[in-house]
């Protein structure tokens, strides 16, 4: 069904959900006059109707709120379902990273979600951050642009990356960087101060699904369970556990950008996104 379609349908159906709800207005109030006039009423007739048209208002309100919360459901699996994942390849071999940790293996216990706290949404330029020679203490195995949600894949999967400051997230964790919107900017307080909300919304939502799809083809090739504790993780929940520094993200730019994702939706729509990958009998990513 078209958006046309989708809008009228949903328009139609209010206004049918709305007239039964004055109708049933009509109802009660009929038949608090009635009982009133038998009792001499007068203040508690129009009192019952105040009431009674309150609660309708406010039926129908959670009504809209309600439809409304399936409809966003509906487009998110949309987003989910529709295309594969790119993953290009993009080893950074002149990064320090690659070099000083090729010998080293990932001992992996899971995958660690990050964003990367700067307004560049270019995956191409951030990941050319990542492999300047100057950059030794930083490494990360894929960067996700914002503004077409490829995956450039910058690390080999099995290799230890610098990626969460800590040797036991980074020995133990796949790291991938998702590119934040530059449709705004940082202060020197580390607010991210939003200019253009549209464009904001729509490079988080390319990178929020394009990290979905590559989570869940790696937790396909690794043999992971997305909803086993400690298996994806943010950088946040990292901290936490005591494996990685303390960051918030990515769930700090999420909320700046008040886009309603939380690890615990990313990690369920992982889960849905491998059940329809299996279902579809598709093959895992060339680059992977």
């Amino acid at each position: 069904m078209s958006d046309v379609g989708r809008s009228y349908k949903r328009k139609t159906t209010m206004k049918r959900v709305k007239a039964g709800l004055w109708a049933l207005i009509g109802v009660t109030a009929g038949i608090c006059i009635i009982v009133n006039a038998a009792s001499g009423g007068g203040k508690t007739e129009t009192v019952a109707v105040a009431d009674t048209v309150e609660s309708v208002e406010r039926q129908e309100q959670e009504t809209v709120a309600t439809a409304t919360v399936a409809e966003k459901k509906k487009t998110d699996m949309n987003e989910i379902t529709e295309g594969r994942v790119v993953i290009k390849e993009n080893l950074l071999k002149d990064c320090p990273n690659y070099d000083y940790t090729k010998n080293d293996k990932l001992d992996l216990k899971g995958l660690m979600l990050h964003s990367t706290g700067v307004n560049i949404a270019s995956g191409e330029r951030q990941a050319k951050i990542f492999g300047d020679v100057g950059n030794w203490d930083a490494g990360i195995h894929a960067v996700i642009d914002a503004n077409t949600g490829v995956v450039l894949h910058t690390l080999p999967w099995d290799q230890v990356a610098w990626h969460c400051g800590y040797d036991s997230g980074n020995g133990s964790y796949i790291g991938v960087e998702m590119c934040e919107t530059d449709a705004g900017y940082y202060t020197e307080t580390f607010q991210l101060v939003i200019e253009d909300e549209e464009t904001a919304k729509e490079h988080v939502r390319n990178t929020y699904y394009s990290a979905v799809k590559l989570f869940a083809e790696l937790c396909i090739k690794y043999k992971l369970d997305p909803l086993e504790e400690g298996v994806i993780v943010s950088h946040e929940e990292g901290h936490a556990m005591g494996i990685a520094s303390n960051h918030g993200d990515p769930v700090s730019y999420w909320d700046a950008t008040d886009s309603g994702y939380t690890m615990d939706g990313f990690r369920k729509d992982v889960s849905e996104y491998i059940n329809l990958f299996e279902e579809e009998g598709w093959e895992l990513n060339e680059n992977l």
